[in-house]
């Protein structure tokens, strides 16, 4: 679809945010937040099994999968991409006025980080970024894989934006470009510098902790994946994610449980020691801590 074609659309909806509250999209649970000068938007919905378009609006939406699904259509008027066994903090862009049909076949929850053409569009010709920058993240085909730093940098968008504080919003500005550099793939729209070393080696450990965090694992085990020290390794990740690195592992292990104990027969019991808890007293509490429900309430209403 040409830039003309899609700018001759009138839309019906002004935005993302509008569109999932007066849409079919209304009837999921959903969370939306501000932040920023660029009037960026984010919002988490907890999704059924779909099959519906999403209508054109004049936004950039960059979408981030945070549970796994096994079957995904989506047309963006090129005919249709098919996936399977997609990961969660696997990462798309829908350009915007662009009309999308998405079919998935499981429950999912999904974060996006929407932002106005209008806003973003003289950014991105300021860096003198080449036609369509986030062109290898439409869902046309190719490959999709989970994207660590981009899941990193949405996390701590996500919590900042629950601030409206000076000091909060401009922290947000200096996130969002990092954000827009690695989603473009362009070095020359970072704020500073390239990423350091340190920030290629907590790729690499947050790519590890999602391939085990279904088992036994250790924050030393991490660190020597990074080839960081463990004292250094625990300060940088700290930095990066926001979170320790124990904190960010026992988050991850009550999201992959939240899938389980919604995807699958298994026992609360054997979700638990699957998992890396000690026993499924420990998941409980754990659980009620992040979710403000225990697995056994979530099972019953999966």
């Amino acid at each position: 679809m040409t830039t003309q074609q899609q700018s001759e659309r009138t839309p019906q909806f002004s935005s993302f945010a509008e569109f999932y509250q007066q849409s079919a999209y209304a009837a999921f649970p959903q969370d939306h937040r501000q932040g920023g000068s660029l009037s960026a938007h984010l919002m988490q919905v907890e999704q059924e099994p779909i099959d519906l378009v999403d209508a054109a609006v004049p936004e950039y939406g960059f979408a981030l999968l945070l549970s796994n699904v096994d079957n995904v259509e989506a047309d963006l008027g090129e005919g249709v991409a098919r996936y399977r066994d997609i990961q969660s903090g696997s990462f798309n862009v829908v350009p915007p006025g662009t009309e999308v049909r998405f079919a998935l076949s499981c429950p999912h929850t999904i974060r996006v980080l929407t932002v106005p053409a209008a806003k973003l569009d003289p950014l991105l010709e300021q860096a003198a970024m080449p036609t369509d920058p986030f062109a290898t993240h439409y869902l046309t085909g190719k490959d999709l894989a989970p994207q660590p730093m981009i899941q990193v940098l949405m996390e701590r968008l996500w919590r900042l934006s629950a601030s409206s504080t000076p000091a909060s919003n401009l922290y947000f500005d200096g996130l969002m470009l990092q954000f827009m550099a690695h989603a473009a793939h362009c070095e020359a729209f970072l704020p500073l510098a390239p990423d350091r070393p340190e920030d290629r080696r907590i790729a690499r450990a947050i790519d590890y902790i999602e391939a085990n965090c279904i088992g036994p694992l250790t924050v030393g085990e991490i660190a020597d994946v990074a080839c960081l020290s463990l004292a250094h390794f625990s300060r940088v990740f700290r930095a990066t994610t926001g979170e320790t690195v124990w904190a960010y592992v026992q988050r991850r292990r009550g999201e992959r449980a939240m899938e389980m104990l919604q995807g699958t027969d298994l026992p609360i019991s054997e979700v638990a020691y699957s998992l890396g808890f000690s026993s499924q007293a420990h998941l409980t509490r754990c659980f009620k801590n992040q979710f403000g429900a225990t697995p056994g309430q979530v099972r019953q209403e999966a």
